[in-house]
């Protein structure tokens, strides 16, 4: 019980979700993040989010995890597909950095982009 409340606040003080995958077959990949449900479609050649396309495998050009801490904050894992110069698509942020890393794996291998860290 204790370890839930203690979840829960860290959630609600770091904005960060559970990352669950939810389908993941050799062309597809879903995965959800408290109420958004983000899909990357090989098919398609892009990643989308409540059938709005968030970018486009041509233009994404690297899978990048990012560790972020704010004072006393609990740390916080934040996925995200670099698109060019600054630009970024934020696809999930956990407190659980192997959910983060499993994610950008398994976003690699769907858009056969790298994966890398970036501060």
């Amino acid at each position: 019980m204790l370890a839930a409340i203690f979840a829960e606040a860290r959630r609600v003080l770091t904005g960060a979700q559970d990352i669950e995958i939810v389908e993941q077959q050799d062309t597809r990949l879903v995965w959800r993040t408290g109420e958004r449900e983000t899909v990357a479609d090989q098919r398609l050649r892009a990643v989308m989010s409540n059938g709005r396309v968030l970018a486009r495998f041509d233009a994404i050009q690297s899978i990048d995890i990012r560790r972020m801490q704010r004072g006393d904050a609990p740390e916080v894992w934040d996925v995200s597909l670099a698109l060019g110069g600054r630009s970024r698509v934020r696809v999930a942020c956990s407190t659980d950095a192997t959910d983060a890393s499993i994610l950008a794996a398994r976003l690699s291998t769907i858009t056969g982009k790298k994966v890398q860290a970036v501060r």
